[in-house]
């Protein structure tokens, strides 16, 4: 399982990812930052697409479409002085519906497996896709996937900052703000859902917030405080060293938000498929 969800992360990360390049988009950074992450975007995203077609999980005509679309995106972007996020954005109208269709079959029991997710019909949004269940997870996927995303990319771009050092640091600020309003919205989220959502424990249905207190839901506080609390208290060191003018520093504490975010995820992924707990 952990496998897979691994996997699942790294496909959500590529898929995401490419959409956080409009928050910089009035920013000119030198042509190396757009290289590194269109490469790590290729690569996780390839390696992601490959494993998923060997799985039982693969939605292959849309996982194959996103992949061509990235590509082509990637190489008409490669040498270009600044990547225009709009170009680089299209391949998630190809990858976000893949993404629902692999979580609808690794999450749910019947599948949920929509295959005209782009056809025009869908617009007249079928029973099963208005399941609430189904729109809560794939909220909380596109809500995680751009606070991992984010984490990464908020790093990426203070570490470029040793680089340039006459980019003025609202840039930084900028990011960090939108990344704080993330996790503020999935921390608000968590709270709601802890006191108005059951869980199925033991064959019986109870409140998220007793089973919360058992030794099943143990690991659900290392998910809400490694995954949304403590990123939330450290993005308020970060905005406090860029205040002091210190990107070095708030750069070190965006990694340490990484690493905590990363732990966080693939344990909310683990309720996400053991208990259909979409937190």
């Amino acid at each position: 399982m952990f496998f897979n969800l691994l996997l699942l992360s790294g496909f959500t990360f590529a898929v995401i990812y490419p959409l956080l390049f409009w928050t910089t988009r009035k920013v000119t950074l030198k042509n190396t930052f757009y290289k590194f992450n269109l490469t790590l975007i290729c690569v996780v995203g390839s390696f992601s697409v490959f494993e998923l077609c060997l799985s039982h999980f693969a939605q292959r005509p849309l996982l194959f479409l996103w992949w061509i679309a990235l590509m082509c995106v990637s190489a008409y972007s490669w040498n270009r002085e600044k990547v225009n996020p709009l170009w680089i954005s299209l391949p998630c109208l190809f990858g976000i519906p893949a993404l629902f269709q692999i979580e609808g079959q690794m999450f749910f029991s019947p599948p949920l497996a929509p295959a005209a997710l782009l056809a025009p019909a869908a617009l007249l949004a079928p029973a099963a896709l208005l399941a609430p269940a189904a729109l809560l997870l794939w909220t909380m996927s596109v809500l995680a996937g751009l606070i991992f995303s984010m984490s990464l990319y908020s790093g990426i771009l203070g570490h470029w900052y040793i680089e340039m050092k006459k980019l003025p640091l609202t840039y930084l600020n900028k990011v960090t703000h939108i990344f704080g309003v993330l996790l503020c919205v999935r921390l608000l989220a968590d709270v709601g859902l802890l006191f108005s959502e059951n869980v199925l424990s033991n064959g019986d249905q109870i409140p998220i917030s007793q089973f919360i207190l058992t030794s099943e839901g143990f690991f659900l506080w290392v998910a809400i405080l490694f995954g949304t609390v403590f990123p939330f208290v450290l993005i308020f060191f970060v905005r406090g060293t860029l205040q002091e003018g210190s990107h070095t520093s708030a750069t070190g504490i965006l990694y340490v938000i990484f690493i905590s975010i990363l732990i966080g995820d693939l344990t909310y992924k683990y309720y996400w498929a053991k208990y259909n707990l979409f937190l």
